[in-house]
């Protein structure tokens, strides 16, 4: 019987291989992932002070709790708290969260949460500006674009609520990307990492990835603008065809000059899930420090403003037609150790009964291998610190005789690290 487990750094992973997995009662053999487990309210034991201050924050907001000092423990580190908020790229959400809410907060910390806001409002002002430039370029040459992530997110989320980004990504037929591609060389831009004279080549080019060349314009006083093409004839999945969202795409007005294509309110929460399970990458097996909570939270916040007005049933319909109820299955069990109110039982139970016999069911969230207890959100918050638990309890069990030997692998062609 055998399992697997790693962590990813980057581009690279380090893979555990579990053998001869034993119990320590009568040598039987006992399988790596359990049966799936429905996500509990609790606390989580490996968390800091403050990561678990950061989980709390934003279970209380997508539950419309009141954000109450208690949250903040004894010996709270405000600049840990930063530091890891800001690492997960959730730090502005939290900020507004907090400045908004009616808690008592300690002056310095909240001096601090105020000069964030100022700098990301600097921020966004400038994205909105540059976003409109490239906007009337593309419109002027009869091109409008599907906007995917970014502007488009963030125009559903609640009311003035900023959502961080960092890139303008853009989705577009391969006849317009050609036109785009010199548009941004006029506006200033350079492309990353190739010369924009392949463009067309790789543009035709089936094998090379659905995202083309990042472009690049760095300003004076150090900002810096990126923007991303996507094209249409791949997947914005396994198994789901950018062109079957593309179709469904409406027509939303920047300001009273411009224009680009949204998903829809289904599509737009769709989308934001399946971008987390591509950024989380545990179907894999690997366990990668690249992952950002926000990936997870981005969802999580469309669910919790759409979702009154749009209905349970509409978007269940959206994810039947598009034929993906185990990967929504698995995103959502995900995002209720979020927030468990967020999604009601009966939903999982649905997207459950359409999942039966999907080899995502052997991917739960929390899971107990003698007397390793290991949790989802954990996981991905402190995925160093998990996968250094992890080795110590190995290693327990190796030299108890449970287990047979663990090695440690590096990269997709596997090169030995390790054995523990």
């Amino acid at each position: 019987m055998r399992g697997k487990n790693g962590v990813t750094h980057e581009h690279v992973s380090i893979t555990f291989v579990w053998r001869m997995m034993r119990e320590s009662v009568g040598g039987v053999l006992m399988a790596v992932h359990d049966a799936m487990l429905m996500p509990q309210k609790s606390k989580y034991p490996q968390l800091s002070r403050e990561e678990q201050c950061i989980v709390d924050i934003l279970d209380s907001y997508l539950s419309d709790r009141p954000i109450s000092e208690e949250l903040f423990p004894d010996g709270f580190n405000i600049n840990e708290f930063i530091s890891v908020a800001s690492r997960h790229e959730v730090l502005l959400i939290i900020c507004q969260i907090l400045s908004a809410s009616k808690a008592q907060i300690d002056p310095s910390i909240y001096s601090k949460i105020q000069a964030i806001l100022l700098r990301s409002r600097i921020h966004d002002e400038l994205m909105r500006s540059e976003f409109r430039t490239i906007l009337q370029k593309l419109n002027r040459h009869c091109i409008i674009p599907l906007v995917l992530k970014g502007f488009a997110t963030q125009s559903r989320y609640p009311h003035g609520l900023l959502r961080d980004f960092n890139d303008i990504d853009l989705q577009m037929h391969n006849e317009d990307l050609a036109k785009a591609h010199k548009i941004l060389l006029e506006l200033g831009y350079s492309t990353i990492g190739s010369d924009s004279a392949d463009f067309e080549k790789r543009l035709y080019d089936q094998n090379v990835s659905p995202h083309l060349a990042r472009y690049v314009k760095r300003l004076t006083y150090g900002f810096t603008y990126i923007v991303e093409f996507h094209r249409l004839d791949f997947y914005a999945f396994r198994g789901v065809p950018s062109k079957s969202l593309y179709r469904a795409a409406q027509t939303a007005v920047f300001d009273e000059n411009t224009m680009y294509l949204r998903h829809t309110d289904p599509d737009l929460i769709i989308y934001s899930f399946l971008h987390f399970i591509r950024h989380e990458n545990l179907l894999l097996a690997r366990v990668r420090t690249g992952l950002r909570l926000f990936h997870l939270l981005d969802g999580c916040i469309l669910l919790k403003e759409i979702i009154p007005k749009l209905g349970w049933e509409t978007l269940l319909k959206r994810i039947n037609e598009l034929k993906i109820a185990p990967w929504m299955y698995y995103a959502f069990l995900r995002a209720r150790t979020l927030c468990e109110s967020l999604i009601p039982q009966w939903v999982i139970s649905h997207l459950q009964k359409q999942s039966e016999g999907a080899a995502l069911n052997n991917h739960p969230v929390t899971r107990n291998f003698i007397d390793y207890n290991w949790n989802f959100l954990e996981q991905v918050i402190r995925p160093e610190k998990e996968m250094e638990r992890m080795t110590a309890h190995t290693r327990k069990l190796r030299e108890a005789g449970v287990c047979g030997e663990v090695y440690c692998f590096r990269g997709s062609n596997p090169e030995l690290i390790t054995k523990i």
